[in-house]
């Protein structure tokens, strides 16, 4: 069958339309490459409150967005040592390192360095509104400050009791468990966790702690070490080594573990209180939409090829964005919902 002059123009140009909307699906759901520094530079973490938000890494880097993760500028920085967590509220931030560092900005009045008394590598950092900050880090390092990260103080328990479920666990190699995850929640309850997969908790500004999950542990292998956790109202999300990803749905009270597709690391987690969750890591992300029931794996950029170990969960114009950070210093933006 032959086509007329006509037919075949409005045939292209049919085609033309469906390779365009083709083209812009793949386009919106590869992401956006927001920043790229040298291969040699690497941002660690990233948290955004409104539209304000802070990305940190590698010698001191330090990262701002006013627009909610939209678009980012380098800032100055007190310190030339590396920031691996950054914790932002409505009334300012806090950042923790290498060494035992620490910079606040306090009321948004500006970076200051501070520091701490612990010379141990510092992991993860949050704060509430009220100023309760907690800092967690290597060796057992735990740390409290009440007045915004400006002063802090160790609060670290005999780990040794903790750790031991009284099945035969050799508690002496788990009396300094290296911590990675920490939140500080509004009502003043603390959560940690990292080595050996346990999470514990705090109501008394981690005067005391008691154990509320404990990773099981299948013969020699060790459980896996958790590296992330977030809040959405009462629905909490863990993620960790061997695609570990944990869920509670009554403010962290109790977890329970969810079966994902990869055995990779996940190295941040981010979602929301509908059972929306996003995990990324050593290249490869994973993503729910049913509070764990099901995962897909998720492919944009260079996400299958390298890794990412901070991310943030913004809504813009409607739509919820993940933000992330990782190698090279890269911020990404992608929509896995």
């Amino acid at each position: 069958m032959r086509m007329s002059f006509s037919s075949k123009r409005n045939y292209l140009l049919k085609f033309k339309i469906a390779i365009c909307g083709i083209f812009f699906s793949i386009c919106a759901h590869a992401g956006e490459l927001l920043v790229a520094h040298t291969p040699t530079d690497r941002l660690y973490d990233i948290d955004i409150s409104g539209s304000h938000g802070y990305a940190v890494g590698e010698a001191g880097l330090l990262m701002e967005t006013s627009d909610s993760g939209k678009s980012w500028s380098e800032i100055d920085t007190p310190t030339t040592l590396a920031l691996t967590s950054v914790a932002v509220t409505e009334n300012g931030a806090v950042a923790v390192g290498q060494l035992g560092e620490v910079i606040v900005n306090v009321d948004w009045s500006g970076w200051k360095k501070v520091g701490s008394s612990s010379r141990m590598r510092l992991l993860g950092v949050d704060m509430n509104s009220d100023g309760l900050a907690v800092a967690v880090g290597a060796f057992g390092t735990l740390l409290r400050s009440v007045d915004h990260g400006v002063t802090w103080k160790s609060i670290q328990p005999d780990w040794a009791p903790l750790y031991d479920s009284g099945a035969g666990d050799a508690a002496v190699i788990r009396d300094e468990p290296t911590n990675y995850v920490v939140q500080v929640l509004e009502d003043g309850r603390i959560l940690i966790g990292g080595e050996y997969g346990q999470i514990l908790t705090s109501v008394d500004r981690g005067e005391s702690w008691n154990v509320i999950y404990r990773h099981p542990e299948e013969g020699d292998v060790i459980a896996p070490t958790f590296f992330d956790s977030k809040f959405y109202g009462n629905t909490g999300y863990v993620t960790g080594q061997s695609g570990t990803v944990l869920i509670s749905q009554d403010k962290g009270m109790t977890w329970k573990a969810l079966q994902t597709p990869t055995q990779s690391s996940l190295f941040a987690i981010g979602g929301d209180e509908a059972g929306n969750i996003f995990a990324i890591g050593q290249r490869v992300a994973v993503v729910s939409k049913n509070y764990g029931k099901s995962w897909k794996t998720f492919d944009a950029l260079d996400i299958s090829l390298n890794w990412y170990s901070g991310i943030s969960i913004t809504e813009i114009s409607d739509s919820e964005r993940v933000t992330a950070v990782g190698h090279g210093g890269r911020i990404i933006s992608v929509n896995p919902f």
